[in-house]
């Protein structure tokens, strides 16, 4: 399974309809800040896809943190700024003791993630 984890679009969805062409996932998580991109995401893909909240998403009825279970990991969704990633990372160290893996963006940049699902 291929899944296109991306952030910080700020409402331009050029790069991210090339990415999706590109790469073709089966899933796509946006890390927040799509300022209204991830509105479109299901005119760009097929692909299912989850969506949080970030700092400059103000208006948006979008969660600060999505936990998803794909195959046997669980995984949180979250742009970071709900845990002051800015500021260290103490409070979503302690928020990853309780979950297998953390995606977050702020200081981490945008990459691809593949995961075994077949374990």
């Amino acid at each position: 399974m291929k899944i296109l984890v991306v952030s910080d679009t700020h409402g331009s969805s050029e790069n991210l309809r090339d990415a999706i062409n590109i790469e073709k996932p089966d899933r796509i998580y946006h890390l927040g800040d799509g300022q209204g991109v991830e509105d479109n995401l299901w005119m760009m893909s097929e692909a299912p896809a989850e969506c949080v909240c970030g700092n400059c998403d103000w208006g948006t009825n979008l969660p600060n943190e999505v936990v998803l279970e794909v195959g046997n990991h669980v995984i949180m969704l979250t742009h970071g700024h709900y845990y002051g990633v800015g500021y260290g990372y103490d409070r979503i160290a302690e928020a990853a003791k309780k979950k297998v893996a953390i995606l977050f963006y702020m200081v981490t940049p945008t990459f691809q993630l593949s995961i075994d699902t077949k374990n």
